[in-house]
């Protein structure tokens, strides 16, 4: 992650993401601070202060609900040449699944994001209880729990994946006859909007080629 002065095309600072995975997206948040949403690869994204440097916000997805180390961001020296974007790329490791778009919903506290695991998540700040998976969850598995922290001056949102539930009572006769197409995703998310006009809905955008329009 990294500040430029444009009058000058200087870079002025540097810092390395904690989890050393790439940083798909960059967005600012809407507050009057001076604060981005930065996606990467597990399943986090994180909003940094860029004038402290401190991670503020963290949302992110436990798997088996292990203990994760809450992000810091590491200083980099400024370089002497114009290496620097290539030295960087050599420590970095590609992680799956990532989340690869972030996208604020207007007028309310809610969070949108999607990426690598074909999932789209609403992450409702207000109440985190009422946070879901818009699209993408497996009919085997149970809806997801939502829990949030505050530690340090970092608010932490976390999904916590309950273990799929799978029904015996399913038989090959429920196959029968034409076979709906997958309202979900088939390859990575790695895009979001929200149209307000004429009516709110949800667009996103996926490498399988399909660009696919929510109520």
């Amino acid at each position: 992650l990294s500040t430029w002065d444009l009058r000058f095309n200087t870079l002025v600072k540097g810092w390395r993401h904690p989890n050393l995975c790439p940083i798909h997206r960059v967005l600012p948040f809407p507050s009057s601070s001076p604060w981005i949403f930065a996606t990467t690869g597990q399943n986090e994204v994180t909003v940094w202060d860029l004038v402290s440097t401190s991670c503020k916000i963290l949302f992110r997805v436990l798997g088996g609900g292990g203990s994760i180390p809450l992000p810091t961001l590491t200083p980099l020296p400024l370089p002497d040449s114009t290496d620097y974007a290539l030295e960087e790329q050599s420590v970095l490791r590609n992680i799956e699944p990532s989340v690869r778009a972030v996208c604020p919903l207007p007028g309310t506290k809610a969070v949108l994001t999607a990426g690598g695991d074909r999932r789209i998540r609403l992450w409702e700040m207000a109440c985190v209880s009422e946070s879901y998976i818009v699209s993408g969850l497996d009919t085997s598995q149970a809806r997801p729990r939502y829990s949030s922290f505050t530690h340090n001056d970092l608010t932490t949102y976390e999904e916590l994946v309950q273990f799929p539930v799978l029904s015996s009572s399913s038989t090959a006769t429920d196959r029968r006859g034409p076979v709906a197409p997958p309202p979900n995703h088939r390859d990575c998310i790695t895009d979001l909007a929200v149209l307000e006009h004429p009516q709110r809905l949800l667009i996103s955008a996926g490498r399988d080629g399909v660009v696919k329009v929510w109520k």
